[in-house]
């Protein structure tokens, strides 16, 4: 060998018996695939995820008989609430109508005070016979009884401050309420005097 590197007959020589070609390694089988499900096991699954959801559905209706008779017993217990089917309305006698405006006047409920105040007039109303009172009457029908009636004007007023209050649910405080009250009483007061 000289200095300058290999020359070509050495390295025709060296390379001789020498295999350049790469053989991967063996690779050993290690069987990784599983046989595929069969049915029985879905099925077993399925019978499972079937009792389970039974169970639920059984403890629910079993929770649900346990509490009604509570909850039938809880709402036997509560006072029944008043519809506007319970309410005085202007076929109510006067004496009965006065008496509830001064209960609600005593709590201070202005809201079924200004109600009441509009069924005594609606009732004052009919026993001039200037309207029908009826309980399934609307106000409108009321206001088209009266429509070219001499009182159609304040009883219109009157309605609409009713219907603020009552449909409205505005709040109304002791001030509000005397002056609203001061101007059924004159409505009334005048139709007593015709």
């Amino acid at each position: 060998m000289s200095d300058k590197g290999l020359d070509r007959e050495s390295w025709l020589d060296l390379k001789d018996g020498l295999d350049y070609e790469e053989v991967p390694p063996e690779v050993q089988d290690l069987n990784i695939t599983t046989p595929p499900p069969e049915i029985a096991d879905w099925m077993l699954v399925l019978r499972y995820l079937a009792i389970a959801i039974l169970v639920g559905v059984i403890l629910f209706f079993i929770i649900r008989i346990i509490t009604r008779p509570r909850q039938e017993l809880s709402k036997a217990k509560e006072e029944p609430e008043a519809t506007e089917d319970d309410l005085p309305n202007a076929l109510t006698p006067l004496e009965k109508l006065y008496e509830a405006l001064e209960n609600a006047k005593a709590v201070k409920d202005f809201r079924e005070a200004i109600r009441l105040l509009h069924q005594i007039v609606i009732k004052r109303l009919n026993d001039l016979g200037k309207l029908t009172a009826a309980p399934e009457k609307t106000n409108r029908e009321y206001l088209r009884e009266l429509k070219w009636n001499e009182v159609a004007d304040d009883f219109t007023k009157l309605t609409l401050l009713h219907e603020i209050s009552w449909y409205g649910e505005v709040e109304t405080n002791q001030t509000q309420f005397d002056l609203i009250e001061k101007a059924f009483l004159s409505f009334i007061n005048r139709t007593n005097e015709k």
